[in-house]
């Protein structure tokens, strides 16, 4: 892990893989569908420019949530940036 990191994101990319993986909803889709996770307070994984983008977040009791990033892509004229979320933490305490 590195030094800024508040988690290793690996285990949780390795979650979604297994899930995504022969999830029927994912079998049809059109094109790549691409989801990114950021563990580091800085965004290292260019999250804002994936379909699907998982920032983690942490409250004051040290409990993981994340904030979601949705409909970010890289555009035939550039990228574009997803829509954000709210953090989501136990107990909305992020």
């Amino acid at each position: 892990m590195a030094a800024d990191e508040l988690v290793d994101p690996r285990p949780w990319c390795e979650i979604i893989r297994q899930w995504s993986t022969f999830h029927p909803e994912f079998a049809f889709l059109p094109r790549k569908f691409k989801i990114a996770v950021n563990g580091a307070t800085e965004d290292r994984a260019a999250i804002g420019v994936h379909d699907i983008g998982l920032n983690v977040v942490k409250n004051d009791a040290g409990e993981v949530g994340f904030r979601v990033l949705v409909g970010g892509g890289p555009g035939p004229h550039g990228p574009w940036s997803a829509a954000r979320s709210t953090p989501s933490c136990p107990g909305n305490t992020c």
